[in-house]
């Protein structure tokens, strides 16, 4: 191992820059540069294809809401019907009495 090699080694850097024979200090590491989709991601435009899929999204929550809204509105007029209040049955006659009012005649 060189004296350079050491010197880097006892400092901490464990690799060395091969064109310039200095250490490499974790500070001096190269910053990555972004994937091509993080600046098209960052830049906000929307594709032909995402544009479709809003669309249809939209469309989607508005039938589904529609459908809600019709089946409440149906939910209640059944309520409304079940319970509305039925006719009184007829009062049944008891057949004693017929007896007696066919009697007294």
């Amino acid at each position: 191992m060189s004296f350079v090699a050491f010197s880097a080694f006892v400092q901490g850097s464990w690799y060395m820059d091969d064109q310039t024979a200095t250490p490499i200090t974790p500070h001096q590491t190269p910053t990555p540069t972004p994937p091509p989709a993080a600046a098209i991601v960052l830049a906000g435009s929307r594709t032909e294809r995402e544009i479709e899929l809003a669309a249809e999204l939209n469309q989607e929550k508005e039938t589904r809401r529609h459908r809600e809204i019709r089946l409440a509105e149906l939910e209640d007029e059944n309520h409304r019907l079940k319970s509305a209040s039925a006719p009184a049955p007829a009062r049944k006659s008891d057949p004693w009495t017929f007896m007696e009012t066919a009697t007294e005649d």
